[in-house]
């Protein structure tokens, strides 16, 4: 089953919210650091997962189960994608 991954981004009082359609296989930490392109990332405190992106929190806002005919909505409309993690397969 896919989920539709919800990140929600906070700088200062602005939030915005980005989403991705991944494997339920994967951590919320393994998902940040592949949809933002990090190597290393650091916990804002111990067991909060808001990690901080340059001067920004960023954290795995809710996942929902997917079906195929709503990943092909979300593609049609440029609001998701689909996306698998490297070696993770």
């Amino acid at each position: 089953m896919k989920q539709l991954v919800t990140f929600k981004t906070q700088y200062g009082e602005k939030e915005y919210f980005d989403y991705g359609v991944y494997n339920q296989k994967y951590s919320d930490e393994e998902i940040i650091k592949h949809f933002h392109g990090l190597d290393n990332l650091v916990e804002d405190e111990k067991g909060s997962e808001e990690y901080w992106l340059d001067t920004s929190l960023v954290r795995v806002y809710s996942r929902l189960d997917i079906d195929d005919e709503k990943i092909k909505t979300m593609l049609e409309y440029g609001i998701a994608y689909e996306h698998n993690i490297e070696g993770k397969e």
